[in-house]
């Protein structure tokens, strides 16, 4: 009876270190997840500060682009009353161009009437 008490003490000691070995390969295991899932928590960390910060420029670059789109609009409401300027300009020196055309000849007309009355009163006397 004690060579049967000694082998069950083998047997349970033996089965008892099994456990204990697939407990800690177990555990080596779990910490091993556990420092990847920490790994993985300070990546994600750092990829967050970095999508805040892009996300900061972004709203930047949206404040940029309404005061893009302001002066924009304010540039083609000046390019519009400048063309309208234009048309008006072109306008007045067409009729501007007309009048110095009306008053060349006129005096031309002038020189000439003042020539023919000039020969007249030579021929007359």
């Amino acid at each position: 009876m004690g060579d049967e008490n000694c082998d069950y003490i083998k047997l349970y000691d033996r089965k008892f270190f099994q456990n204990i070995s697939a407990s800690y390969i177990t555990m080596t295991n779990i910490q091993s997840k556990i420092d990847l899932l920490k790994q993985r928590a300070i990546d994600l960390e750092a990829e967050n500060a970095k999508l805040k910060q892009i996300i900061k420029e972004n709203a930047k670059c949206k404040a940029d682009n309404v005061n893009l789109l302001a002066e924009n609009t304010k540039i083609k409401t000046e390019n519009v009353k400048l063309k309208q300027a234009m048309g008006e300009n072109a306008k007045f020196k067409a009729e501007s161009l007309e009048e110095v055309r009306m008053r060349e000849r006129i005096e031309k007309t002038m020189l000439e009437l003042d020539g023919c009355l000039y020969r007249k009163s030579l021929s007359m006397k």
